[in-house]
């Protein structure tokens, strides 16, 4: 980490101290007296003593830079602190007797190579690479240690700076794994790449790398939440929902202009989370968006439209698969079966038919439904809904044996996105049809167009149990 200690310079004219309204009073006042030649030349020594033991202390990177591991070990006993250790964590806590805290350096070795991969570095390049943690139930007794520095900014759960970070203890086993898990994400890519970009790729890009599995013995990365009780506390999904119920995805320029602030809440993390798990899992920006990290020294503005440069060409797709993604992201989603496909785009001058998978979620179809016209949408498909033994066959009506969302599973439905002039997110839902709020298309609908716009369909089920459904639905589009 850059280290930014305080100066202290001696000269015949006394001491003069930078940053030194960090120093005890009586310090303060020593410094003041010899600098008016007010004390002997013995308080100058024991000033100038105090100062030079001071100033591990009063180094932001503090006592890390400058104590040995037997130094800090004896200073954590001392405060009644337990140690664990391994390859690539030394972590310290005031908890005792937790076994999920005791091997939490353990699992932290486990995710070095799966960060590695993930950035594309060669393992080898983090054989040294090491991290000191804290978990803290009692932060004031940490800070009277000199391990919690008082220059740290406000942080909402934990907090990193070059080698150590610093969680507060949490709720739950999972939430708090999780966030070693983040801050060292964190610190990996500070140690490869001198920072992690601005806030929505840093936070991203962590909160992808730490929402994880762990069974005792092997840990995944990346994956997408499939309970509550296995993902307690994180929370990110009870987000997303809220905004689904409201009608309010932000779109990715919203995620992408986040400031440095926003993350002392909840929400950012959520939606930062599931864009990072978008951009990662669509085939068109997946390359480009691994291809990132070694940029992240860089936090400017240009970070990111640099990025939306690269896709100027497909903005208008990228976005709408965004929010069709987003609009249905649950528990237990596959997101590989969430991104909607890109079909060339296609004015619809008499009718057309198109195909679309029962075990995927929205699908762009290609057709762009003009404003004012009236256009009909008929379906006789069968398919399967579940794997083979025990799964059902449906139609387009969907079959009531059970619902989501208030309909029938699957039933066919259908959304428009809008075109290129009418993105921006104050015009999405002008008319019915978003992907938030889709229509039933069924075996018959007729739909009067008042926007021109692009075709969606996709049948109703929970984006968790796509992926066990076979066969294809047929639809004829034809204009009225």
């Amino acid at each position: 980490g850059t280290v930014r200690s305080r100066c202290y310079i001696l000269s015949t004219q006394g001491i003069d101290v930078v940053g030194h309204e960090r120093l005890p009073t009586k310090y303060r006042q020593l410094n003041r007296q010899l600098n008016r030649g007010g004390i002997d030349s013995r308080d100058a020594r024991r000033f100038v003593l105090a100062l030079c033991l001071g100033i591990i202390v009063l180094s932001e990177t503090g006592w890390a830079q400058n104590e040995t591991p037997e130094v800090i070990q004896q200073r954590a006993t001392a405060a009644g602190l337990e140690r664990f250790k391994s390859k690539h964590l030394t972590l310290y806590t005031d908890i005792r007797d937790n076994p999920s805290i005791a091997e939490l350096p353990h699992v932290f070795d486990l995710a070095v190579p799966q960060w590695a991969e993930f950035l594309n570095v060669p393992a080898d390049k983090l054989a040294d690479w090491h991290m000191t943690g804290f978990i803290m139930k009692d932060a004031a007794r940490f800070r009277r240690a000199g391990f919690l520095p008082d220059d740290l900014p406000d942080f909402l759960h934990a907090f990193q700076r070059g080698k150590q970070f610093w969680v507060y203890e949490q709720p739950s086993d999972y939430y708090r794994r999780h966030l070693v898990l983040h801050e060292g994400t964190h610190g990996v890519m500070e140690r490869l790449f001198r920072g992690a970009g601005p806030p929505w790729y840093m936070e991203g890009t962590a909160e992808l790398e730490s929402t994880h599995r762990w069974d005792g013995s092997k840990l995944q990365l990346g994956v997408v939440p499939d309970s509550k009780d296995d993902f307690a506390y994180l929370g990110r999904l009870k987000v997303i929902r809220n905004g689904q119920n409201a009608g309010n995805i932000p779109s990715m320029n919203e995620i992408m202009t986040y400031d440095n602030r926003a993350h002392l809440r909840v929400e950012p993390y959520a939606w930062c989370w599931a864009l990072a798990v978008f951009l990662d899992t669509a085939p068109r920006t997946r390359q480009s968006f691994r291809a990132l990290a070694p940029k992240g020294a860089n936090t400017s503005l240009s970070f990111s439209s640099e990025f939306i440069r690269q896709h100027a060409l497909h903005r208008v797709d990228l976005e709408n698969g965004w929010q069709a993604f987003a609009a249905d992201l649950d528990y237990g989603s596959s997101p590989k079966h969430q991104i909607p496909d890109s079909r060339p785009r296609q004015t619809l001058t008499d009718s057309a038919d198109v195909t679309i998978l029962a075990a995927h979620g929205w699908q762009g179809t290609g057709i762009v439904l003009e404003a004012g016209n009236t256009y009909r949408l008929t379906s006789t498909s069968r398919f399967r809904l579940g794997a083979e033994p025990g799964s059902w066959w449906s139609e387009p009506q969907g079959i009531t044996i059970d619902y989501h969302r208030g309909r029938p599973i699957g039933m066919l439905l259908g959304a428009l996105a809008p075109e290129p002039s009418k993105l921006p997110s104050t015009d999405r839902v002008e008319q019915p049809g978003s992907f938030l709020e889709p229509v039933a298309i069924g075996r018959d609908f007729t739909w009067k167009v008042k926007r021109t716009s692009r075709l969606f369909l996709k049948i109703n089920e929970s984006t968790g149990n796509l992926a066990d459904n076979g066969g294809t639905v047929e639809i004829h589009v034809s204009k009225q």
